[in-house]
């Protein structure tokens, strides 16, 4: 079921989401039953269907439920290790559309120490290059550019040569292609317009979904497509 949510996700209908898991979702909670397997498989589903819906509220409730739940367990397996990192991501994505920037940028730094902890993420794994990526976006609207510069340059060397392994919604495909949208208008100069991602990457990353919600960017004055 969550596999579907996710799917659901990735093609653009987000409200079918909740169709699918929002009453198993309630009734774990009643009957106290939020750390099971089952909540901690369909609750990422479903914040990732609010954010879509721009339901930013109800997005960062479950996210933070989620992260409290992960934080007090121990022994994650993979599923585990790799919601507790999508869930940070997607906190951040939170709080970036809610221009929450410095704290987009202390949730993402906390998520690249969960990929440094966690096995499941080896060395030079996609998502340490996605993280350095977005981190790269919100430090240069923080204008701490120097570390801007950095984390661009690490999350190319990463994302040139490497692919998901997993499949976590959005972070392959449409959000993706927004962070790299707006880099490239952040740094028209740079080369994160023109990297060359894998053959694999491309051919996947180009089944996107429709956009995600509309964000106002009060650096530029400017109200930018969410991927």
């Amino acid at each position: 079921m969550h596999h579907l949510g996710d799917i659901y996700c990735e093609r653009g209908v987000p409200e079918k989401v909740e169709k699918l898991v929002l009453v198993e979702i309630k009734q774990l909670r009643a009957r106290g039953k939020q750390h099971s397997k089952a909540f901690r498989r369909l609750a990422p589903p479903l914040a990732e269907a609010y954010i879509r819906q721009e339901r930013l509220d109800a997005a960062k409730a479950d996210l933070r439920e989620l992260l409290d739940i992960f934080e007090r367990m121990a022994g994650h397996d993979v599923s585990d290790q790799l919601n507790h990192v999508r869930s940070m991501i997607g906190l951040a994505r939170v709080n970036w559309f809610l221009a929450r920037r410095s704290e987009a940028r202390q949730t993402l730094e906390l998520a690249l120490g969960l990929t440094e902890r966690y096995r499941t993420f080896t060395k030079g794994n996609y998502y340490i290059g996605f993280i350095n990526l977005f981190l790269s976006v919100v430090n240069f609207e923080l204008h701490k550019f120097a570390e801007s510069r950095l984390t661009l340059a690490s999350a190319n060397d990463i994302l040139c040569k490497e692919v998901p392994r997993h499949f976590i919604p959005g972070l392959g495909s449409y959000f993706l292609q927004d962070l790299q949208r707006i880099e490239a208008l952040q740094r028209p100069w740079s080369s994160i317009g023109a990297t060359q991602f894998s053959t694999r990457f491309q051919q996947s990353s180009n089944k996107s979904g429709p956009e995600e919600p509309r964000r106002n960017n009060k650096e530029s004055g400017k109200v930018m497509a969410r991927g």
